[in-house]
């Protein structure tokens, strides 16, 4: 494998937060734009790891097959990087993980991806900034954390609050909520 890693076959836990060097400047010839990503290949000898901690490192973007050999990955940090959208096949193979952290990139928009998490059927918990509209691939969510939640009750929208859901626990931090609302019914 050509992944910065190479040969750390056994490696359980990678934490690389605050760590501004693990990036690749991918240029955007048609765009004119550079991207601080993390290229395909990166992990691929990393087929034992369960924890992977990418916060801090203003990270623009993962490759799509970036985690395609991570099958015993269950936990899953990008909080606080700059992150602007995540390609949909990028969790396509992680049938194990249980948590995905996305908080603090702000600028994120799920809603460009419809179906980003159907392939996780595992998935129990998701840190997120703001999640509007957005259902398919979180029916067997167990806990929802919304953190700097500036949108008010658009979290309430979600139709997660259907009676066949397997939400245990939703938290709203930093949230605000107006007593008049009727939107929790």
């Amino acid at each position: 494998a050509n992944g910065a890693f190479n040969k750390l076959f056994n490696l359980k836990q990678l934490i690389l937060h605050h760590n501004h060097q693990i990036y690749f400047i991918k240029q955007d010839l048609d765009d004119n734009v550079s991207n601080r990503i993390i290229p395909d290949g990166f992990f691929d000898d990393l087929i034992s790891l369960e924890h992977l901690d990418l916060s801090s490192n203003g990270l623009e973007g993962v490759e799509s097959n970036v985690l395609i050999y991570l099958k015993n990955l269950k936990s899953l940090i990008l909080k606080e990087n700059c992150l602007k959208s995540i390609r949909s096949c990028i969790f396509k193979n992680l049938k194990n993980l249980s948590t995905i952290d996305l908080l603090g990139n702000f600028d994120l928009d799920l809603n460009k991806h419809e179906f980003l998490f159907n392939d996780i059927e595992s998935l129990n918990e998701l840190r997120i900034e703001k999640l509007e509209n957005y259902e398919s691939g979180l029916e067997n969510l167990k806990e929802i954390i919304f953190d700097y939640n500036t949108s008010g009750a658009t979290a309430l929208e979600l139709n997660l609050f259907r009676k066949d859901n397997h939400l245990e626990k939703i938290t709203f931090d930093s949230f605000y909520f107006s007593p008049d609302s009727n939107d929790l019914v």
